[in-house]
């Protein structure tokens, strides 16, 4: 059974099988519409042409992060740079830290994850900030297990690195980031 039969099995209210991830989906049809709701919001905006980087290097993660974050409830970060993001989920108390080993479980259960870092912490002009996605993690020569994440940046990817050292290969925060991004949870989506 795939894991889309299972929420659709959830949904219509059968009994649903184990998938091998931990999404609870025996909770009730609030949980299943919650994944539901972010995996349509992230595959909306991955899918949306506006979203390419343009041949300049401008890119949009704070505004792929906004528009899931807006979908999901929050519309906090609305007109926010990938610093100002970044900022603010520290300083908020609407979002709380999550170690790096409990974002994909997170995530997986239909909660809003957010990574990222500040230009500072980077070493660049402008920070960076994606969206853990519900999946499996994957396997990082740099960091282990790894969250899985929408990027929308110099390269945009929800499972497959397109170029660079990884292409082909399943990615996540590992090309999302060159160091360990800081990780939060909207508490309303908990």
């Amino acid at each position: 059974m795939s894991l889309w039969d299972n929420f659709l099995s959830a949904i219509r209210g059968m009994p649903v099988k184990s998938i091998g991830i931990n999404v609870p989906l025996e909770t009730g049809y609030s949980q299943v519409r919650d994944v539901l709701t972010l995996i349509d919001a992230i595959c909306d905006v991955y899918d949306n042409l506006a979203y390419e980087p343009l041949p300049d290097g401008t890119t949009f993660c704070n505004l792929a992060v906004q528009a899931v974050c807006g979908v999901m409830g929050y519309k906090e970060f609305a007109g926010l740079t990938a610093d100002q993001i970044v900022a603010k989920m520290i300083s908020s108390e609407d979002w709380s830290p999550v170690p790096f080993e409990n974002a994909q479980n997170i995530a997986n259960q239909g909660s809003l994850v957010v990574a990222g870092l500040d230009g500072a912490s980077m070493n660049q002009a402008h920070g960076h900030v994606v969206i853990i996605r519900p999946g499996r993690t994957c396997y990082s020569g740099k960091w282990q297990q790894t969250p899985r994440c929408l990027n929308i940046g110099g390269e945009n990817f929800i499972a497959r690195a397109k170029r660079g050292p990884l292409k082909g290969l399943s990615c996540g925060l590992n090309e999302a980031f060159q160091e360990l991004p800081k990780i939060y949870v909207w508490r309303q989506s908990l």
